[in-house]
Protein backbone atom coordinates (compact mmCIF):
# COMPACT_ATOMS: atom_id res chain seq x y z
CA UNK A 1 0.00 0.00 0.00
CA UNK A 2 1.57 3.18 -0.86
CA UNK A 3 -0.03 6.35 -0.07
CA UNK A 4 -2.69 5.33 1.85
CA UNK A 5 -3.59 4.09 -2.07
CA UNK A 6 -4.62 -0.12 -2.76
CA UNK A 7 -6.29 -1.87 -6.00
CA UNK A 8 -9.21 -3.80 -5.79
CA UNK A 9 -10.95 -4.96 -9.11
CA UNK A 10 -14.32 -4.61 -9.76
CA UNK A 11 -17.02 -7.36 -10.34
CA UNK A 12 -16.27 -7.04 -14.30
CA UNK A 13 -12.06 -7.70 -13.53
CA UNK A 14 -11.61 -3.94 -14.06
CA UNK A 15 -8.57 -2.66 -11.97
CA UNK A 16 -9.57 0.48 -9.90
CA UNK A 17 -7.33 2.37 -7.30
CA UNK A 18 -8.67 3.44 -3.90
CA UNK A 19 -7.65 6.08 -1.68
CA UNK A 20 -7.87 5.35 2.21
CA UNK A 21 -9.84 8.00 3.97
CA UNK A 22 -9.38 6.63 7.59
CA UNK A 23 -9.11 3.42 9.48
CA UNK A 24 -10.34 2.81 12.74
CA UNK A 25 -10.84 -0.26 15.31
CA UNK A 26 -13.23 -1.42 17.61
CA UNK A 27 -13.34 -2.27 21.53
CA UNK A 28 -13.77 -6.07 20.32
CA UNK A 29 -10.83 -5.43 17.65
CA UNK A 30 -12.39 -5.64 14.31
CA UNK A 31 -10.79 -3.29 12.11
CA UNK A 32 -12.45 -1.34 9.70
CA UNK A 33 -11.39 0.95 6.54
CA UNK A 34 -13.22 3.80 4.70
CA UNK A 35 -12.21 4.27 1.36
CA UNK A 36 -12.75 5.71 -2.19
CA UNK A 37 -11.72 5.78 -5.39
CA UNK A 38 -8.86 7.92 -6.44
CA UNK A 39 -10.01 11.67 -8.32
CA UNK A 40 -13.33 10.49 -7.05
CA UNK A 41 -15.38 11.18 -3.82
CA UNK A 42 -18.61 11.44 -4.24
CA UNK A 43 -18.94 7.68 -3.37
CA UNK A 44 -17.38 5.93 -0.24
CA UNK A 45 -16.95 2.34 0.16
CA UNK A 46 -16.25 0.09 3.84
CA UNK A 47 -15.14 -2.65 4.76
CA UNK A 48 -13.69 -5.05 7.46
CA UNK A 49 -9.89 -6.13 7.47
CA UNK A 50 -7.15 -8.40 9.06
CA UNK A 51 -4.05 -8.55 10.18
CA UNK A 52 -2.74 -9.35 6.96
CA UNK A 53 -4.56 -7.08 5.07
CA UNK A 54 -7.32 -9.05 3.93
CA UNK A 55 -10.71 -6.72 3.02
CA UNK A 56 -13.81 -8.45 4.17
CA UNK A 57 -16.81 -6.42 2.30
CA UNK A 58 -19.37 -8.34 3.45
CA UNK A 59 -20.79 -6.64 6.64
CA UNK A 60 -23.67 -6.57 8.50
CA UNK A 61 -26.35 -3.74 8.92
CA UNK A 62 -25.13 -2.88 12.46
CA UNK A 63 -21.83 -2.71 10.87
CA UNK A 64 -22.59 -0.66 8.54
CA UNK A 65 -24.67 1.64 10.54
CA UNK A 66 -21.43 1.97 12.86
CA UNK A 67 -19.00 2.69 9.72
CA UNK A 68 -21.83 5.40 8.80
CA UNK A 69 -22.02 7.18 12.08
CA UNK A 70 -17.93 6.93 12.33
CA UNK A 71 -17.63 9.10 8.75
CA UNK A 72 -20.47 11.06 9.41
CA UNK A 73 -18.33 12.56 12.85
CA UNK A 74 -15.49 12.50 10.71
CA UNK A 75 -16.91 15.23 8.32
CA UNK A 76 -18.42 16.77 10.98
CA UNK A 77 -15.21 17.42 12.61
CA UNK A 78 -13.83 18.88 9.65
CA UNK A 79 -16.43 20.66 9.20
CA UNK A 80 -15.80 22.09 12.46
CA UNK A 81 -12.38 23.02 11.88
CA UNK A 82 -13.23 24.74 8.79
CA UNK A 83 -15.93 27.01 10.68
CA UNK A 84 -12.68 27.89 13.25
CA UNK A 85 -10.05 28.74 10.22
CA UNK A 86 -13.50 31.06 9.08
Amino acid sequence: MENNKFVIYDDEGFEKEMQILFTFETDDDLKYVIFHEVNDDSEYFVSRYTDDGELISELNDEEYEMCNEMLNTFFDQIEAKDEKLN
